[in-house]
């Protein structure tokens, strides 16, 4: 049983690891950056096509889009805060998903009009994002 919970957190990342990057792939199938949160989900996004989730132990995946509720579905980083709540950097802003649904930060919340790079939370629990015109904390 232990063999079998290994191999399904095993399998699929070195399954993307070796699959997604090869020549001639389509760019919609090719993943720019993974990560693994608290609840043990892979988070994955790729070019113009929003995020993927991945839960290792039941095999369920899911993808998520503007219509689910992002502000765009250019991701440019994930981060996940100390709450559990993944964030998502975008073109037009930033978003934090709860489990249920989406929060949407515009580029004009974050004070800016550029795209969103990158995405941290400070020691006081307040998020900064990284953008072309500079770092911004989040109201």
């Amino acid at each position: 049983m232990k063999k079998n919970a290994i191999l399904k957190h095993i399998c699929f990342p070195l399954l993307l690891t070796f699959i997604t990057p090869c020549y001639g792939q389509k760019s919609e199938y090719f993943f720019q950056y993974g990560m693994r949160d608290k609840a043990e989900n892979l988070l994955f996004y790729n070019l113009g096509n929003g995020i993927y989730r991945y839960d290792a132990v039941s095999w369920k995946s899911s993808h998520f889009t503007e219509q689910d509720g992002l502000n765009d579905n250019n991701s440019e980083s994930i981060y996940e805060d100390e709450a559990g709540n993944p964030w998502f950097s975008t073109n037009k802003g930033v978003c934090r998903y709860d489990g249920k649904s989406f929060t949407r930060f515009s580029t004009k919340e974050v004070h800016t009009n550029s795209d969103v790079f990158s995405i941290i939370e400070n020691l006081d629990g307040n998020i900064w994002v990284c953008t072309r015109a500079g770092l911004f904390r989040l109201h």
